[in-house]
């Protein structure tokens, strides 16, 4: 009986522990401001492509994001090179990633006026030099 009292105690304490872990938040240090290297438009939408890896998924509304933490699972990803191009990477999404109207197979390179398909939404990279311009 003791024996099941201390054993229920442990688990009462790790459970109380987990919990503390789950609630705190963490202290997220300050971003230095980056400014985009592109962006994809759709309709007088501008969504910007920033340097290193940017997630691009879906919300339940079917609005595409990029960099969201409301989204549970990217379907591909930009990828910044430093030539002011992106590579675009499909993350087996279920209906596919396509530039210029052909499904990639393999992380693929988009430059300036290519058509990003993403399932039924599809916008423009714009490079951020001509967006300024």
């Amino acid at each position: 009986m003791k024996c099941q009292q201390n054993l229920g105690l442990l688990l009462l304490s790790l459970l109380g522990w987990f919990i503390s872990r789950r609630l705190r938040q963490p202290a997220i240090p300050a971003e230095a401001p980056r400014d985009p290297v592109g962006f994809l438009v759709r309709h007088g939408q501008t969504f910007p492509v920033y340097p290193g890896i940017n997630s691009v998924g879906f919300l339940p509304d079917n609005d595409i994001v990029i960099d969201d933490d409301t989204v549970g699972r990217a379907h591909a990803t930009l990828h910044y090179q430093g030539d002011g191009d992106v590579v675009l990477t499909d993350l087996n999404s279920l209906n596919g990633s396509y530039v210029n109207g052909n499904r990639i197979q393999r992380p693929t390179s988009i430059h300036d006026g290519d058509s990003i398909t993403f399932g039924e939404w599809q916008a423009l990279y714009q490079r951020a030099e001509q967006a300024r311009r």
